[in-house]
């Protein structure tokens, strides 16, 4: 006879999201060019390359007293075009930090008297 198996959501599974959307695109427009947002929604790698873009190009203009603006002016382009893209990107950013990080994991709960083996 097989042992009957049931499947139900994990133990550790809150059940409330832990990220908003709507905090998520607040951050956007108050610290985009920082990478914010992105920070906020795990995506750790493409927030530093904004960081960097962003904060990177203004302090090589402050040091170099505005001799290659030009390099700045690039750099804000290419984060601008970016950060207009996130604005359709976070809602996918955010589903994928919840299923990475709290998702309901179904895990089953065995009945009967056997033994599992590995």
């Amino acid at each position: 006879m097989q042992p009957q198996t049931t499947y139900v959501v994990s133990p550790g599974y809150s059940g409330q999201p832990q990220r908003s959307l709507a905090v998520a695109y607040i951050l956007w427009f108050f610290l985009g060019g920082a990478g914010a947002h992105r920070f906020y929604l795990g995506a750790k790698g493409s927030a530093v390359l904004q960081l960097f873009l962003g904060m990177g190009g203004f302090v090589l203009t402050l040091i170099t007293f505005g001799l290659y603006a030009i390099v700045w002016d690039i750099t804000l382009c290419i984060l601008g075009i970016w950060l207009l893209v996130d604005i359709c990107l976070m809602p996918g950013l955010l589903r994928q930090y919840h299923f990475k990080s709290d998702s309901p994991l179904l895990v089953p709960q065995h009945q009967g008297n056997y033994h599992q083996y590995a």
